[in-house]
């Protein structure tokens, strides 16, 4: 009986282990499966950071574009001021020459 017993068991262990390789293999190829889908998809982010990259660098030339208006305009606005202020003066000194003449 015991030998039957051990047999059987030996059997069973058998059939389990074999089992637990095939499961083994199928995990593995349906893991294999997934990394060759990633690696596929690595081009498409690829091109897609490239794209982005190419966004971020037409944004900071934009900027940079921008910021060198707002200087362009903050001096000439200042140059508007300056030519205010002259103008005020002379508009001054003329009404002054006129009520003393």
């Amino acid at each position: 009986m015991p030998k039957r017993k051990l047999a059987k068991c030996s059997k069973d262990w058998k059939v389990r282990e074999n089992k637990l390789k095939e499961l083994e293999l199928e995990v593995s190829g349906e893991l294999a499966k997934e990394l060759g889908n990633l690696r596929d998809q690595l081009p498409k982010c690829d091109e897609a950071i490239e794209a982005a990259r190419g966004l971020v660098e037409g944004v900071r030339l934009k900027l940079e574009e921008c910021q060198q208006n707002k200087e362009t305009v903050q001096s000439e606005l200042e140059k508007q001021r300056d030519l205010i202020k002259q103008c005020s003066i002379e508009i001054e000194n003329f009404v002054k020459e006129q009520k003393i003449g």
